[in-house]
């Protein structure tokens, strides 16, 4: 027999309150449509924002190097590259041992 998990329940509705009460509230804001402004106060018109220039030069982005290694085939970018050589560990040190 399942029993209601009023816990759980009761948590997912406060996660759906808060995610769904941005849109309720939003959509049923009421405006200000006061009549103050001269022309209706209506979107469209006008002329558009000039925009910044942007800027050119510089020193290039490391983003825009190409990369060392490329996929093309489905397999792992890590069999891709080579393993650098592992240095030889250090031997230890012989001891003498008498009987």
């Amino acid at each position: 027999m399942a029993g209601l998990n009023v816990p759980g329940l009761l948590a997912l509705l406060l996660v759906l309150a808060v995610v769904l009460s941005p849109i309720l509230l939003g959509r049923f804001a009421t405006r200000d449509d006061s009549d103050d402004e001269p022309d209706g106060g209506g979107g469209g018109g006008g002329s558009p924002v000039p925009r910044a220039p942007i800027p050119g030069g510089g020193i290039p982005l490391p983003d825009a190097d190409s990369s060392r290694a490329r996929l093309r085939e489905h397999g792992r970018l890590a069999d891709a590259r080579s393993r650098p050589a592992r240095r030889p560990g250090e031997r230890p040190r012989r001891t003498h041992v008498r009987h």
